[in-house]
């Protein structure tokens, strides 16, 4: 059943993101929601769900930019490997988890596809609109993040697919 809500749920959150508008002042980014989805399942689920939402979550946000086909897949899949070193220390309930990975994750994403467009030959944006972009997206990454989180989690703890966390553990 995880399986079937983690489609869904992405396919429900590249229809929103696709249909918010860029916000200007922040360099042009938009809600990263697909990304917020990937973060969900990479603190809350086993590495192979994760995957399997990040691979997912890619190819939608790859089909919604004109972006290389691969490109999300790889930024998300990289990061969301990253975040999931922490699944057993942090628990996603919180909203400071929630808005510190939101922002963390999205911005690392943003600085990452900027980081492989120029390995494959884009041409140079100026650094202050790079980083302007990273900022803005980790903004609003900082804000969907909980709502995705509370969402996500609200159904797969209705659906029995996740329990709430009661200890932390240390790294492994």
């Amino acid at each position: 059943m995880k399986w079937i809500v983690m489609a869904l749920f992405s396919l429900l959150a590249a229809v929103v993101q696709s249909a918010a508008p860029p916000v200007p002042a922040l360099g042009g980014a938009k809600a990263p929601l697909l990304f917020c989805v990937v973060l969900y399942y990479s603190l809350e689920h086993d590495p192979a769900v994760m995957l399997s939402a990040a691979t997912l979550a890619g190819l939608l946000q790859d089909s919604l930019s004109p972006a290389a086909p691969g490109l999300s897949v790889l930024c998300f899949l990289a990061v969301g490997l990253v975040a999931g070193r922490f699944r057993r220390l942090v628990q996603p309930e919180s909203i400071v988890i929630a808005v510190l990975f939101g922002f963390a994750g999205c911005a690392a994403a943003t600085v990452l596809s900027y980081i492989i467009f120029r390995r494959g030959g884009a041409p140079a944006w100026p650094l202050w609109n790079v980083m302007l972009k990273a900022a803005g997206t980790g903004l609003l990454g900082a804000l969907a993040a909980p709502a995705v989180f509370a969402a996500a989690g609200g159904i797969d703890r209705r659906l029995g697919n996740v329990r709430i966390k009661r200890e932390i553990h240390e790294f492994d």
